[in-house]
C-alpha cells in the first residue's frame, strides 16, 4: 500500500445559473404564482471548484510497494492520478442546497496514438461513498490494483454502497470503469451540504491515448416562505468547469 498526500488545489467560484422555480404543493393548497424577478440567485456563489491536477502515475512513484509495481508492469496501459475538489458555501439566510453533481467526462482524441478508439476510463474513485458519522483524513493510500482508499480509515463510512443502521449516505460514486465518472451528493436529515470535499480518481487508458478531461456542475436548492408547506425546487443548469488535457 502506498500512501499520498493531497496535493494543494486552486479554488475557482463558479457562477450557477438557475432554472424557473418548480413550485411543490400539498393536496389541496392553492398558490398564486408571483414575479421572481426581484428573488436573488439562491444559487450564486454557492460552488467552488478546485482542480482538476492530473498527474502521471508510473513505477517510480510506487516502487515502495512490491505488489503495486508488479500490477503496473503487467498492463500495456499508462495511468493518471487526478485530483479534484468542491466546496459548497451557505450563509445563514441562504437556502439549503439540496443536491449537487460533480461530473466528469474522459472523451480519447482523434488520432491520440496508438491508444486512440480504445477510450480513457475511470479505474478507482475516492470516495466510493460517505455517509455520517464523517471523518475526513488528510491522506489517501492506493493499493495493490491501483485501488483507492481512505488511509487511516472513516467512522461511519458505507461499505458496498449500503447505509448502515442510522446512517444516512449524502456521497456516492457512479460511472467506475467507464468515461462519465461522477460524484452525487444529496442532503440527508443529519447531513447538510457544506464545506469542503476532496475527489481522487486514476484513470487508465492505452499507452500513447491522449484524452481531454472535461467537468460539469449541477446542484438543487429548496426554498420557500413557510419551510415544509410550499418547497420550490430550483435546479442549476449544467456549469462547465476547468478542462484539461491527458496522455497516457
Amino acid at each position: 500500500m502506498t500512501e499520498f498526500p493531497y496535493p494543494e488545489l486552486q479554488f475557482a467560484t463558479l457562477e450557477l445559473r438557475a432554472d424557473p422555480p418548480t413550485t411543490v404543493l400539498p393536496t389541496g393548497f392553492r398558490y398564486r404564482a408571483r414575479s421572481e424577478s426581484t428573488t436573488p440567485d439562491p444559487l450564486k456563489h454557492r460552488v467552488k471548484f478546485g482542480g482538476p491536477f492530473a498527474v502521471p502515475l508510473d513505477a517510480g512513484g510506487v516502487h515502495n510497494d512490491p505488489d503495486l509495481l508488479t500490477f503496473m508492469r503487467q498492463s500495456d496501459v499508462g495511468w493518471q492520478l487526478i485530483h479534484s475538489a468542491v466546496t459548497f458555501a451557505t450563509e445563514p439566510d441562504d437556502p439549503r442546497l439540496e443536491t449537487a453533481k460533480v461530473q466528469l467526462d474522459l472523451s480519447t482524441e482523434a488520432g491520440g496514438g496508438a491508444g486512440a478508439g480504445a477510450g480513457a476510463t475511470a479505474w478507482s474513485m475516492l470516495p466510493q461513498s460517505a455517509s455520517t458519522p464523517y471523518e475526513t483524513v488528510d491522506r489517501y493510500s492506493i493499493e495493490p490494483k491501483l485501488q483507492l482508499a481512505g488511509f487511516g480509515g472513516s467512522a461511519g463510512s458505507a461499505e458496498h454502497g449500503k447505509t448502515r443502521h442510522g446512517e444516512d449516505v449524502y456521497l456516492r460514486a457512479g460511472g467506475l470503469f467507464t468515461g462519465e465518472p461522477a460524484w452525487s451528493f444529496e442532503r440527508t436529515a443529519t447531513v447538510s451540504l457544506d464545506g469542503s470535499h476532496r475527489l481522487v480518481m486514476i484513470a487508465r487508458a492505452p499507452r500513447g491515448t491522449r484524452a481531454r478531461l472535461s467537468v460539469m456542475l449541477a446542484a438543487s436548492v429548496k426554498t420557500g416562505r413557510f419551510p415544509g408547506l410550499f418547497k420550490r425546487t430550483i435546479e442549476l443548469h449544467g456549469v462547465p468547469g476547468p478542462t484539461i488535457e491527458l496522455e497516457f
